[in-house]
Parts: C-alpha cells; structure tokens; sequence
C-alpha cells in the first residue's frame, strides 16, 4: 500500500508556531513516520495577529528532511489559489472573510491541491506532551503521538478524528468568583449554554487543569452529538480528504468577527462518522508554558491560571467571541421561532445583569459592550443562518464540479 499523504496545517499569526512546529518534527522523527509516510507542512499565516510577517525561512528549516514541501502562505494567496481554480463569489465569505474559518477552508483547499490523503489541524498553543500524576501524586509528562491515532481512526472509518485536549480547555482563569457573584455566573452560563458547544452553568466558576487520563482509558470512541452538536477542538483536528472530495464534509463557517467555526462545523457532522482518538496534546491558552515547545523544559507543578490584567482581557474577548457565534448556533438547534426567541430572551437578561458586573469586578471596560454585542448578532442571526447554508450548498457544488473536471482532464 502507497504511504499516507498527509498536509498537517497550522492556522496561525504567532511566531511560537515555530517552536512548535520544532517540537512536531521532533515526535514525527522518533516515532517514523517521516520515513513510511508522505507529509506535507502548512502554515496558513494571520499577520494582523502579532504584526509579523510570515517566517517562511525559520519554518523551512525546521522541516527540512522531514517534510516533502513546506509552505507558509497568508490569506489573499489562498484566495488567489480558490480564484485560480474557479471559486465563484458564492463561496466569498468561506475563504475571504478574515478569521480562522477562512483559513481552515484554505488549508483544505491547498491540501486538496496537493492530492493529500488526510488534513491535521494543530495549533500554535498546544504542545505534544502529556501530564498525568502517578498514584502518590507526583507530577509526570510523557511524549505524545500527534498523528498516528488520528490515522488509525480514519483507517477505521471516521470522517473526522478529534483528539482529548489537557492542560486548560477554555481561557477562563480562576478566581472569577471572589470579584462577581457565583449565582450571576451561574445564569450567565446556563443562558449562553443553548448557544455554545461547551459552556454549562459552572463554566465561569473556576478554572481548571485537565490530565492525561491513566490506563483505564477506552479511547477511540464515537463522539455523540450533544445538543445537535458533536463537540471538537479546532487543533488536534483531522479530515478524511476522500470525504470532502465526495462532496460530503461541510466547510468552516462564522459570522463576520466572529469564532464559533468549530461549533458550527460540529453542528454539521450529523451524517459522517465522528471519532474521539488517544491523540493527546497540552493547550496553554494564555501562554504560560511557551518552554514547553521551546527547550522541552516541562513544569513540576501545574495549576489553573490566577487573574491578572492579562488574563483578564484574554477572557473577556474570548466571552465576546463566544456571545457573537451564539444567537447563530442557537437559531442553527432552534426547532422554530418561538423556540429561539426564548433562548435569545434569557441571553439578553443573563448577558444584561453580568456585563457591569464583570466589567466593575474584573476591571476591564470590555466586558460592558457584551449586550449590544448581542444584540448586533442576534438581528443578523437568521442572515447568517442563510449564509451559512448557501454558501455551504456552494461550496459542495464547486469543489464536486472542480474535482470532476480534474479526474475527466487526468483521463
């Protein structure tokens, strides 16, 4: 049998991404797979992020040897790529509005380009090693597999493979709770929960370190969708390319300044084969633990992350993030109207009361443009919810279009 192509993406606009890409080569090297697979690196660079321009050199020869083609290409060049083979203006918003949903679309379309087998999505913030404590609760780490359980779940018939996250899941630091009441968090949570694949009613109420789990552990296993939603990572995140080339794998979609492109991707997997793999990797949402990837130096003590001013503010725009994208999901679950006018209700009280109380509490002005912020995304919900399904229709069209044609001038 043929080696595996394999593009692994990055979708990123820090320069951290080469130490972790440092970090990948090294794992893929000890475990083989340079030699018995084809692997292909792709950076899809953001540089409004850091002001950057793309560090194509650094990246080159982090994979020199262990990957057959190394590219590191901004947005417009993607775009560019899409245009070149035909995309209409009917796909515009999948691959030209800024954000992380454009550049997962591009990604597949290079990988798609390069005749790859599989995509593997990671990300500049989680490193491939995993922490776990042994039974007198000492502390350890051991180098993870970043591609090979993600392989194997393909092998066995998932579309899309999905590996644990550890380290923290979400940038929500501790400590919340001694600056705003726990009852005004709790409702805060529960009201944005029909918007969101992950939020709960305990959410906001204290940070958390997740470990690898111990030997008992029964991955792989179907992911179920909860809530119509099947809850994935964008990291850590592999497709079967066979699937999108059979016009069955949706792309990534948001609104306009919005995240939520994994929400709503997971929303839309309800007919392909979803599988949770022991691909294991440590996210470090607020950059803590950047020597990690860098010397391969790991900490002997791990603890959720306190409030600072820098915190602060990466929490509070990750929560703005998260309320632009729920009037959407909410509409994309809501069975009708009515059904949607009373979650957007309890938003809009739950969101109202806990804005001043954030903003007063953690000291970061942010937080008060929360309800308008909603407001803004909940009278465009229903123009988005159309635009997501358009531009989706569009999409499988083209790419089915696109790719009969090759296969007819390859004959």
């Amino acid at each position: 049998m043929a080696p595996t192509r394999v593009t692994i993406a990055f979708c990123s606009g820090r320069r951290q991404v080469v130490s972790v890409v440092d970090m990948l080569v090294g794992r893929l090297r000890a475990l083989g797979y340079v030699e018995s697979h084809c692997l292909r690196l792709l950076v899809v660079w953001d540089s409004t992020l850091e002001s950057a321009p793309p560090p194509h050199r650094e990246l080159r020869l982090s994979g020199v040897g262990a990957f057959e083609e190394v590219r590191c290409i901004q947005l417009a060049s993607g775009v560019s790529l899409a245009c070149a083979a035909g995309a209409t203006g009917s796909i515009e918003p999948l691959i030209k509005r800024p954000g992380y949903s454009a550049q997962r679309n591009v990604a597949i379309l290079d990988a798609l380009r390069a005749g790859s087998d599989a995509l593997l999505f990671l990300d500049d913030d989680e490193y491939f090693s995993a922490p776990w404590r042994d039974e007198g609760g000492t502390l350890h780490w051991r180098p993870v597999d970043p591609l090979g359980p993600h392989l194997d779940g393909l092998s066995r018939g998932a579309a899309v493979t999905n590996g644990t996250t550890l380290g923290e899941p979400s940038p929500i630091p501790r400590g919340i709770t001694r600056h705003v009441a726990p009852a005004l968090l709790r409702r805060l949570g529960a009201a944005l929960a029909s918007g969101s694949e992950f939020l709960t009613s305990s959410a906001f109420l204290a940070g958390r370190m997740r470990l690898a789990p111990g030997p008992g552990d029964n991955l792989p296993r179907p992911i179920r969708a909860v809530r119509g939603v099947h809850r994935l990572s964008g990291g850590n995140l592999a497709l079967d390319l066979h699937v999108t080339r059979a016009g069955q794998m949706p792309p990534f979609y948001a609104p306009p300044a919005a995240r939520g492109e994994d929400a709503l991707f997971g929303a839309r997997l309800g007919h392909l084969s979803v599988l949770r793999v022991p691909a294991y990797v440590f996210h470090d949402p607020f950059c803590r633990f950047t020597e990690i990837a860098r010397t391969g130096i790991c900490p002997a003590q791990l603890t959720p992350t306190p409030l600072t001013r820098v915190t602060v503010e990466r929490f509070g725009r990750a929560l703005l993030g998260w309320i632009r994208y729920a009037p959407l999901l909410l509409r994309l679950r809501a069975p009708d109207e009515a059904w949607y006018r009373v979650g957007i209700s309890l938003m809009r009280e739950a969101v109202g009361e806990a804005a001043p109380a954030l903003a007063g509490g953690l000291n970061w002005e942010g937080f008060s443009a929360a309800p308008s912020v909603l407001a803004r995304y909940s009278r465009r919900s229903e123009h988005d919810l159309q635009e997501l399904i358009s531009t989706e229709q569009a999409w499988r069209s083209w790419l089915g279009e696109r790719l009969s044609n090759s296969a007819q001038r390859a004959a």
